[in-house]
């Protein structure tokens, strides 16, 4: 008198049983690994390097509608009328049309995620209200990286060409 819940399992089914939770703790592994991997890669080492270094900016650089900036290899920062968002306007409200402004700051190599690589801007106007504001400028063309487009963090935008 033998039911089936009592006969010996077969080597077969022996394997299956371990294989099966094996496979499934092995993908976790996997997984996790991964997900880690991306967490160290963006996480602590802000991504993939950009396509250009810090010598691509350093230098002088003079705009299409009159604005000079300069980017030194200490990090430092430079403008002389440049255009104006409106997160760095002197006073109260949108800045003036055309409005122009001068300043000092800090700058470090970016890279953008809708713009490319470039430089993340800390702008300190010499005047007005605003202690410090940001603007970004990105190399449209990473591969040839004479024009720079001055963008603020709320609106505007200015192509610069190294002098």
């Amino acid at each position: 008198m033998t039911s089936t819940d009592d006969a010996p399992a077969t080597d077969a089914s022996r394997v299956r049983r371990w294989l099966r939770p094996l496979s499934i703790a092995v993908g976790g592994v996997t997984i996790a690994v991964v997900a880690l991997g991306v967490v160290v890669y963006f996480g602590f080492l802000g991504g993939p390097p950009p396509d250009v270094d810090e010598s691509d900016l350093t230098g002088a650089w003079k705009g299409d509608q009159g604005g000079e900036m300069h980017f030194r290899e200490d990090g430092g920062f430079s403008a002389t009328s440049v255009s104006l968002g409106a997160d760095c306007a002197p006073g109260e409200g949108a800045p003036a049309e055309g409005a122009r402004i001068s300043g000092t700051g800090t700058w470090k190599l970016e890279d953008f995620p809708d713009e490319g690589p470039g430089a993340d801007i800390v702008f300190r106007p010499d005047s007005g209200r605003v202690e410090k504001c940001r603007m970004r400028a990105s190399f449209p063309d990473p591969d040839a990286p004479s024009k720079l487009y001055l963008m603020h963090e709320i609106g505007g935008h200015e192509v610069y060409k190294r002098k």
